[in-house]
């Protein structure tokens, strides 16, 4: 079964990227797009000489329209990467690109669309050298709106553009990391896959104004005598009360055979006790197991870290001791993460030389040839054989989850039970501005074993069973309940 970990160190990846979008958001709530708005936007922009007092805006009567000059570098900047590295360049629609960044830097200000965009289209001059055709309106906004409200700080405005332009593409994956949380972001994602950290292996919660300690098995917690339920009072001589979870987290971490001082209270106990913990390297587990009544088996798997696809062959092993003939594979809520365990988790289904997944590249600017990944090996311990599979999924299965559902479809080596797919069948990258923020932009999309891009609407259920809770069956699960009737009743009555 799986383990909680310590409290908000490795979130899944796209939990972690839904976080830098929530924190962009709060801190600067203008960056939030409304489609209504940049239809407005644009739809005033294309018509804005026709405007009720008809007059120009010459370029002299913006006071410096070039001071737009050094934002406009930035978002040129961020334009050409998008432009060379985007997955989906070939379905971008520039009107909607154009509109949301302006949208969104009116909406920095608070401006009406209108009569801003109309003396947008109004104004004359040229845009610095460099400047893309397509972005000239956005030069003449950003000088204009630089010349009406020199109080803005450049760098808010170049950062609502660029948001909004990324927004423009429509992609759900896409976001701008502030260079202040660029680091930490990147850093934290990295470390999600790896499949282990360095701690003392507890979860830390917090009950009305009580922290308890919940040590995972044959941790250095649990080694050093911290039991569950124990209450943290201080750690290395420093008060808990009035701090956060994070905060406690910091302080508990540390390298690895390092050793920290927790002053604990036990239930019944007297005294606080003092227990020094060395902190080791911590396993995180993204798979659990069940044997279900009629040797039907389930397993969970969390999310895809670089650990995970030796996890699944020991939970197959677990399960095959107990002669299982059946077995439901759930994915649901999987955010994905690595490639390669997912590849690893096909080798067990697949037979060698099938099709896993296909890629389609364009980080190098150009879209490249299709590139196959195939079932090298498949596992040389066939415990899958003959055995009937229905893999769960719902509209939180994404990316390399996706990828392993589709393969396991087009194959027809598996029934997909639940609902449809998040639709993310892409691998994104951090592209890095010189300011020191970056894009999180996908620059490959997938194909699944039958040539269909893996993402466009999500991956569609052979069974659609909407998740419910239930009072009957093997669990309080519909999805769960379906899936272990479908294949109960492919096995023998009898056995």
């Amino acid at each position: 079964m799986s383990r909680p970990q310590d409290y908000c160190i490795y979130p899944s990846v796209f939990d972690c990227l839904l976080r830098s979008l929530k924190m962009l958001s709060q801190r600067w709530p203008h960056f939030l797009f409304r489609l209504s708005a940049a239809v407005a936007a644009v739809s005033l922009l294309l018509t804005g000489s026709c405007s009720p007092a008809g007059k120009q805006v010459e370029a002299g009567s913006v006071k410096n329209p070039d001071a737009a000059g050094g934002a406009t570098a930035l978002v040129s900047e961020a334009w050409g990467h998008i432009q060379s590295s985007y997955a989906n360049w070939d379905r971008i629609d520039l009107e909607q690109v154009q509109g949301e960044a302006l949208t969104n830097l009116l909406e920095l200000t608070e401006t009406p669309p209108y009569p801003f965009l109309s003396e947008v289209g109004r104004m004359r001059g040229q845009p610095p050298v460099g400047t893309p055709p397509e972005l000239v309106d956005l030069w003449r906004g950003l000088a204009l709106h630089q010349a009406e409200y020199p109080e803005v700080a450049p760098r808010d405005r170049t950062r609502a553009v660029i948001a909004g332009m990324v927004a423009g593409l429509g992609e759900p994956s896409g976001v701008v990391i502030p260079a202040e949380n660029y680091p930490e972001t990147k850093n934290v994602l990295q470390e999600a896959l790896q499949g282990s950290y360095v701690g003392i292996g507890a979860q830390i919660s917090r009950s009305g104004g009580q922290i308890s300690l919940a040590p995972f098995e044959d941790s250095p917690a649990e080694r050093a005598g911290i039991r569950v339920g124990d209450a943290l009072v201080a750690i290395e001589g420093k008060p808990v009360t009035g701090r956060s979870l994070e905060e406690m987290v910091e302080l508990i971490s540390g390298a690895v055979g390092s050793k920290v001082r927790l002053s604990v209270r036990r239930l019944g106990d007297a005294d606080l006790r003092i227990i020094d913990v060395f902190r080791g390297d911590i396993d995180l587990e993204s798979v659990r197991r069940q044997l279900a009544p009629g040797g039907i088996g389930y397993i969970q798997v969390e999310q895809f870290r670089h650990n995970t696809g030796g996890q699944f062959l020991e939970a197959l092993e677990d399960l095959d001791r107990f002669d299982m003939l059946a077995l439901i594979l759930d994915l649901r809520s999987n955010p994905g993460g690595s490639m390669e365990a997912a590849g690893q988790m096909a080798e067990h289904f697949l037979g060698q030389g099938t099709v896993f997944v296909s890629t389609e590249d364009r980080s190098a600017g150009d879209y490249l040839d299709r590139v196959d990944y195939v079932v090298e090996l498949a596992s040389p311990r066939r415990l899958l054989e003959n055995v009937p599979v229905v893999v769960l999924i719902n509209g939180q299965t994404m990316g390399e989850a996706e990828a392993l559902a589709g393969a396991l479809q087009d194959t027809q080596r598996a029934s997909l039970l639940g609902t449809a797919s998040f639709g993310k069948g892409s691998g994104n990258q951090f592209i890095e501005l010189t300011d020191g923020s970056a894009i999180y932009l996908p620059t490959s999309r997938w194909y699944g074993p039958s040539g269909e891009l893996i993402g466009s609407g999500g991956i569609q259920p052979d069974v659609v069973v909407p998740f419910e809770e239930e009072t009957t069956g093997y669990s309080r699960d519909s999805q769960f309940n379906r899936a272990y009737q479908l294949l109960n009743d492919l096995l023998p009555p009898f056995r």
